[in-house]
């Protein structure tokens, strides 16, 4: 009797999970590349910062002109730096284009318990190379003013 619940059951589920993939290819067809809001001008410290949190821009072969592309754009610039992601577009276009000493505070929580190196906005910026410290070191805490995690490879949607 089940089997004969199932079997009149498949018809559903076929075209349920038809439904599922048909929606998840739409999905992504609407995905944005680039957010609508774009920052006219990057303040040289954001470059170095993000150097300094994702060594392997310059290895890849990121030029200064495409960092500056991607760090102008709310959603690159979230990807790069996870601290400022709560903030809105309208918020990122202000703070990327003055000093990164002088954007806001960052949200430090989201490094909270990182396995990677965190550098503070500070040390970013002075070029700080931080070998095998990370939160765990300070009961899961990351230091204040935590900028970033240190990371391989390039932040989600750099291309």
């Amino acid at each position: 009797m089940m089997i004969k619940h199932l079997h009149s059951a498949l018809p559903c589920f076929a075209l349920l999970a038809t439904a599922f993939a048909l929606s998840g290819c739409k999905a992504k067809e609407m995905g944005q590349k680039f957010a609508d809001q774009q920052a006219n001008n990057i303040d040289t410290t954001w470059l170095i910062a993000a150097n300094a949190c994702w060594p392997d821009l310059a290895h890849q072969g990121y030029s200064v002109g495409d960092i500056k592309r991607y760090l102008g754009d709310p959603l690159h610039l979230r990807a790069a730096f996870a601290g400022y992601s709560s903030l809105t577009d309208t918020q990122l276009v202000q703070i990327v284009s003055a000093p990164v000493l002088s954007a806001p505070a960052p949200d430090t929580s989201v490094f909270h318990q990182s396995l990677n190196p965190v550098l503070t906005r500070s040390q970013a910026l002075s070029g700080t190379r931080v070998r095998g410290t990370v939160p765990a070191d300070n009961n899961g805490t990351a230091p204040d003013d935590a900028l970033c995690a240190v990371q391989s490879g390039v932040p989600v949607g750099f291309k």
